[in-house]
């Protein structure tokens, strides 16, 4: 292999290796930078009823933090959206069975920030899964429920995360809420890695067409 063919290679992998490290990266890969467990009161506005065209979750404010740590370190309430209690729409979108059906959160109802910790760090939401309402014995619960977004500290994105939670067994009316955060990428590093890989690309292109054009002179 000559000393151009050695250089190529160099150049290829180091793109592919600096974009594989940033972009596309995990959440069990990125650096957690806080974690959080919060609960509190949770009614439903249809409690009774089999599988509703529409469901209202109310949260009672505050919440109670029951652990926190990194950016969440020193929190000892959360509040959920505006008001007390805060009211989140959803919409059925199927039945499931005879007694659970899939919903869907409505967007609009969601406000901006959703989540207050008491030291100062809010969370907006990017999105909310589907997840199932279940109601046996006049007793409703949900399950799967989990939020994406960016946590704030002020004006500036401070990490990503998700919120999983769930009504708690044998509680009606009390729900718990899991959250992790992770590192945010720095912008000049992903478009440094762009621009790697991009570079590597344009130097194999030439090289080919160097070689193809050194075989039909020889």
């Amino acid at each position: 292999m000559n000393f151009k063919s050695i250089g190529l290679g160099i150049a290829l992998t180091c793109g592919t290796l600096s974009l594989g490290s940033t972009v596309g990266v995990s959440q069990a890969q990125a650096a957690t930078v806080g974690s959080a467990n919060f609960a509190g009161l949770l009614s439903f506005q249809n409690q009774s009823q089999v599988n509703p065209l529409t469901e209202t979750l109310k949260f009672s404010n505050p919440g109670t933090v029951l652990s926190a740590d990194g950016i969440f370190a020193g929190s000892t309430n959360v509040t959920i959206g505006t008001g007390n209690p805060y009211s989140l729409l959803l919409n059925k979108i199927s039945n499931v069975n005879a007694t659970s059906a899939l919903y869907t959160a409505n967007l609009a109802s969601i406000t901006d920030p959703f989540l207050t910790f008491s030291n100062g760090i809010k969370f907006q939401v990017t999105s909310i899964s589907n997840f199932l309402r279940t109601t046996e014995s006049n007793t409703t619960s949900i399950d799967g429920f989990s939020i994406a977004g960016k946590f704030y500290n002020g004006v500036n994105a401070v990490a990503d995360g998700a919120i999983t939670g769930q009504q708690k067994k044998g509680a009606i009316g009390s729900y718990s809420y899991s959250i992790v955060a992770t590192d945010v990428p720095e912008p000049l590093t992903i478009l440094g890695s762009a621009t790697a890989l991009g570079f590597g690309a344009a130097l194999k292109k030439k090289y080919a067409k160097k070689q193809s054009k050194e075989k039909a002179m020889a």
